[in-house]
Formats: C-alpha cells, structure tokens, sequence
C-alpha cells in the first residue's frame, strides 16, 4: 500500500498519540488506584512518588494533582526538546521518499528496534521495585510526550503542502 507523504505524516502522528492515549489514561489508573488504596504507597523497600510528595504536602488530593502536574510537565518537556527533534527528523526522512511511499518505509528498522525495546521497558517495570502511583506518574509522562510529538507530526502534515511550496 502507497500513501502520499502528508498521509504517511497523519499515520506516524496517530499512532503517536494512540499510544500517547494509552499510556496516559494508564498513568491515571493506576494513581487513582493508590488513591483508593492508600496501603499500595507503603510497600517496603519500594519507592512511593506519592508517599515523597505527601510527606510536604499533607493533603493527598493536592499531592496527586502535583504528580500529575509534574508528570505532563515532564511529558511535556520531553515531547518538545526530545522527540521533536525525532519528529523533524522524520519528516526530513519521509519528504525524502518516492511520493507516493509504500507505508513499510513509515519507520526505520532502528525505530522498530526502538520501539521493542520501549515495549520491553513497559514491561520490565513491573519488577522494578516502584508502586504503581510512582509508574503512573512516569506512565503520565511518557504518554503525554507521546500526544506532544504526535501534535508536532499532525502540524507537519497540515503545513506539508505549504512547505514543499516553500522548498523546505
């Protein structure tokens, strides 16, 4: 199957921000979770995000809202500095293609490998010895990174026909 590259652009951003979505409403589950469950944040020898936060701000709702707020704020932050740099590469790569390009050219074969290893760290955090309000803070993280370079992939492919004009 062969896409134009502002389709091909669409794709790479929708499946971004489909494992973005993923990944955050994730994140908040699993908080909430030790919301629910206060004992969850006081498992010996593992380390609570909300148990740190709570210890300088007593009320827990608030102590949640911070973790969450620090989590989008570092989703954020890697989303532009990190995985923009990703996106414009990306982009660099796919405007360099045939057009129309087949949808397997969509990504490297080091994204692919890139991509394993991520789901194998997702995986492996189940035996880190972190609670699940802490994977949730960094599941919020990442997830929001990922709808934020998704964004960034979304304006690529509106602006396509406008830079190609421009022959950038």
């Amino acid at each position: 199957m062969k896409f134009k590259h502002r389709t091909l652009l669409t794709f790479a951003g929708l499946v971004w921000f489909a494992i973005g979505i993923f990944l955050l409403s994730l994140g908040i589950r699993f908080i909430l979770e030790t919301v629910r469950n206060p004992l969850l944040t006081d498992l010996p020898g593992r380390f609570s995000m909300l148990a740190l936060t709570s210890s300088f701000i007593k009320e827990r709702n608030n102590a949640v809202i911070l973790m969450l707020t620090f989590g989008l704020l570092l989703g954020f932050l890697k989303g532009r500095m990190v995985l923009g740099k990703t996106v414009v590469r990306q982009v660099e790569r796919i405007s360099s293609l045939p057009n129309p390009a087949h949808i397997k050219h969509l990504y490297t074969k080091a994204h692919y490998i890139l991509i394993a290893s991520m789901i194998g760290l997702g995986v492996s955090m189940r035996f880190i010895p972190i609670t699940l309000d802490t994977r949730g803070v960094i599941d919020v993280a990442i997830g929001s990174a990922l709808m934020n370079g998704a964004m960034l992939y979304f304006r690529s492919a509106a602006n396509y026909k406008y830079l190609k004009k421009q022959g950038s």
